[in-house]
């Protein structure tokens, strides 16, 4: 198996490097272009050499069909330029974004034609949404600017019960407008106003549903306040009512004034999941601090107390925290993002039956230095075994750690190296075509090298 990064260069889109995906890990090969060899092992010692091995029941990965077996055209215009290794494809397209040091990325089909758009953003407005389209040579248009007329905190991509997708963006401003949704091609531009946001945010981080889970529109606002009671907010996009917002409170604030100093949405359903994503905060009140997971069904505030886990407020106070289904259970856990060790680590709590929450903190998991921020690392379950892998920016790769949860430990990194001189900003995970939605998903990055940038995407391919 193969990934792939097509570069979507700034002058032009540019398919730069192979990698290899075997058994859920990817590892970085020779020279794409030459060198069909790949002389790493992966994790478990399995052979990336290209050769499948016999005990694979005659599956062929190589890219050639053999003689009995149609294989599916290449996505993308995509084509074998010798056995086991990919061609190097260019678009023909342009982007003018040379200058746009993007720090924001984000990924979803807004128009719902099979085919994804890309958003980029500096901190500043607007959005540059870019369109994929005329597969399968797959070119990407002009830049369509989504005006939000407010800095911009953070930037998500989220589906909406499978008919519907928006890029969601989080305002940083002085006033209730908190979100600004970018919609449909040509671009619709609309601005959440409620009463219940912050009037005075210096920090708004928004948290949508995973990738392939159920969904019903309902994301995660945390709210860090300048002059009020920090919050969290269960926001609702109706894809049956013109993408109209339903905004509650989920009063947090509670229980002798503990506040939701950090916060993250998770999956914590007792049962099937049910498509709302549910709350894990980092609270504090004085000189006491803990961490709460909170089952929110988007009707009820305050949402229903499932675990308390005792912490420092220091600890509650200081650091980011995000989710991630690291046992196999119906419930994500948190990994708490800790950024005044140096080097950064993170610290994963585990999430089980009745909400109880055990920290894994008696080994220090150190992270890269780069990845040390809810943008620039993200999980997901990329062998479909259950358990969410790392995916980290480290300097000019992207790195892919699988995590032990018995020893507390990750592994050694698979690393995926952009465009030679180029320095990994952000990520962003998606698919670019909704017919290979069933395997793992695209791993978009955007790269640096001075004042030049671009997006480029890293893709498993069979």
């Amino acid at each position: 198996m193969r990934s792939t990064w097509l570069g979507l260069g700034l002058g032009m889109l540019t398919l730069i490097g192979c990698n290899a995906l075997w058994q859920g890990y990817l590892s970085p090969i020779d020279d794409p272009l030459v060198d069909a060899s790949v002389d790493e092992l992966d994790l478990n010692g399995a052979d990336l050499t290209g050769v499948p091995p016999p005990d694979l029941t005659g599956a062929d990965f190589t890219g050639v069909s053999p003689p009995d077996l149609i294989m599916p055209p290449k996505p993308c215009g995509l084509t074998t330029a010798k056995s086991g290794v990919f061609s190097y494809s260019t678009y023909a397209t342009a982007i003018p974004l040379a200058s746009l040091a993007a720090s924001k990325l984000a990924v979803m089909d807004i128009d719902k034609d099979g085919l994804a758009e890309v958003a980029v953003s500096t901190t500043s407005s607007p959005v540059k949404v870019f369109k994929l389209s005329g597969a399968p040579t797959c070119v990407f248009g002009a830049a369509t600017d989504c005006i939000v007329n407010d800095a911009i905190a953070d930037l998500r991509g989220l589906s909406i019960d499978g008919t519907a997708g928006a890029f969601v963006v989080a305002r940083s401003n002085a006033s209730a407008n908190a979100i600004s949704t970018c919609t449909g091609i040509p671009i619709n531009h609309k601005t959440i106003m409620n009463g219940n946001f912050a009037s005075n945010s210096p920090r708004r981080e928004l948290t949508v549903p995973p990738l392939k889970s159920n969904t019903n529109g309902i994301f995660i606002l945390h709210e860090k306040s300048s002059n009020s009671s920090d919050r969290v907010n269960s926001v609702k996009l109706d894809a049956t009512a013109g993408l109209a917002s339903t905004v509650m409170l989920v009063n947090l604030d509670i229980n002798n004034n503990f506040e939701p100093r950090n916060a993250t949405g998770a999956r914590i359903d007792d049962a099937a999941p049910d498509g709302t994503l549910d709350v894990i905060a980092l609270e504090v009140n004085g000189s006491m601090g803990r961490m709460r997971a909170y089952n929110n069904n988007h009707m009820a505030t305050p949402a229903t107390v499932k675990g308390t886990a005792t912490l420092t407020a220091n600890f509650a106070d200081l650091n980011r925290i995000t989710s991630a289904r690291l046992s196999n259970d119906s419930f994500d856990d948190a990994v708490v993002i800790v950024t005044s060790t140096d080097p950064p680590q993170i610290v994963p709590h585990i999430i089980s039956a009745g909400g109880t929450i055990t920290p894994k903190s008696a080994i220090s998991i150190n992270i890269p230095v780069a990845s040390a921020d809810r943008s620039k690392l993200m999980f997901t379950d990329l062998d479909a075994d259950g358990i969410d892998e790392l995916i980290a920016i480290n300097g000019s790769n992207v790195s892919i750690y699988a995590y032990n949860a018995a020893a507390n430990t990750l592994s050694a990194p698979q690393n995926l190296a952009v465009r030679g001189g180029y320095t990994a900003v952000a990520i962003a995970l998606g698919y670019s075509e909704k017919n290979l939605s069933s395997g793992p998903p695209d791993i978009f990055v955007i790269a640096n090298s001075g004042g030049t940038n671009e997006v480029g995407v890293f893709r498993w391919l069979p």
